[in-house]
């Protein structure tokens, strides 16, 4: 850090160093007088500014009240940022919780004439599970499952029908049954703008 002589002091403040009053409130006599070693002696490396103003409005100032003033205020900022710091992974670990989804079944409850050869999936979070089978899952506190079922009739013109639903975490207190309504619609043929239902059911249980 460079160093300003009391001269470099007198053009950087446009105030006189009679002003400052330095020399007597220290007893410094022969030290030519910088802002290095008034920041740094006087301080001790605590804090890096001094208030100019109200020494030039010759105004009285309170040195070791200002000083203590600084000094718990910088160490108040200092333990909480180190606070913050080191229970941010604790936050982090608890917003995370284990869900397990179980997709249940798949029911074709309603056939009008679309066909008698399907195919089905449940998804969770994009994960295709067959029927009975269960995921656990890692999900934020704050977030979302995402559930998605598909039903294909197959032929040799396809007929799909498919729904999606996001069920958020915070809802699933012990556990909860979601269900998906998937539409199938005859595209081709006499029977042609007819449709089968498919109920898709899925269980949610928050694992301990």
């Amino acid at each position: 850090m460079a160093i300003f002589e009391g001269y470099m002091a007198y053009s950087f403040t446009n105030i006189s160093l009679a002003k400052l009053h330095l020399l007597q409130r220290f007893s410094v006599t022969s030290t030519k007088i910088t802002l290095k070693s008034y920041y740094f002696e006087i301080f001790s490396y605590v804090y890096r500014t001094i208030d100019i103003e109200m020494l030039y409005l010759e105004k009285p100032y309170n040195w070791k009240g200002e000083f203590m003033i600084r000094k718990i205020a910088r160490f108040s900022l200092m333990f909480v940022l180190i606070f913050v710091l080191s229970t941010q992974p604790l936050f982090a670990a608890g917003n995370t919780v284990k869900i397990k989804v179980t997709f249940v079944e798949a029911k074709l409850v309603e056939n009008n004439h679309v066909g008698n050869e399907w195919w089905w999936g449940g998804f969770v979070n994009g994960k295709e599970l067959n029927d009975g089978e269960s995921v656990t899952v890692s999900a934020n506190a704050a977030g979302s499952i995402k559930l998605h079922a598909e039903a294909q009739e197959q032929d040799k013109y396809p007929d799909d029908g498919e729904a999606s639903a996001s069920v958020k975490v915070s809802s699933i207190k012990t556990s909860v049954t979601k269900k998906l309504n998937v539409t199938v619609v005859e595209n081709r043929g006499r029977y042609s703008g007819n449709t089968a239902k498919w109920q898709f059911i899925f269980k949610l249980e928050k694992v301990k």
